[in-house]
């Protein structure tokens, strides 16, 4: 779809924004890593046009991250492709194994 240079753990992090803006405390968290490669993935998407940092006003330490709509289009992209990926793969398979592939595949994803 053209995007060059972004791989899915690029989608992971984009995932973990909030619309109001999310700390890199609270998305390395939610990812599993550090706050250093949370910070990593911030300058790497920032540079990219996907989100824009600031200041947190609450907090003089901390930033704030957000979508922007070149990172919101990436990630309808992104899930889209998920999408056809999913539908390619699950050819011919009832909507019950799919569904119950796709539980149990996230359920193992989410063990930490």
């Amino acid at each position: 779809m053209g995007w060059r240079g972004l791989t899915l753990v690029h989608v992971q992090f984009l995932s973990e924004l909030d619309e109001e803006g999310s700390m890199l405390s609270d998305i390395a968290a939610a990812m599993g890593t550090t706050k250093q490669y949370a910070g990593r993935l911030a300058k790497e998407s920032a540079d990219k046009g996907l989100i824009f940092i600031h200041d947190n006003p609450n907090d003089r330490r901390a930033v704030l991250v957000h979508p922007t709509d070149r990172g919101r289009a990436f990630l309808e992209d992104a899930c889209a492709v998920r999408r056809e990926l999913e539908d390619a793969f699950f050819e011919g398979a009832e909507a019950a194994q799919r569904q119950a592939f796709l539980s149990t595949l996230d359920a193992m994803l989410s063990r930490r």
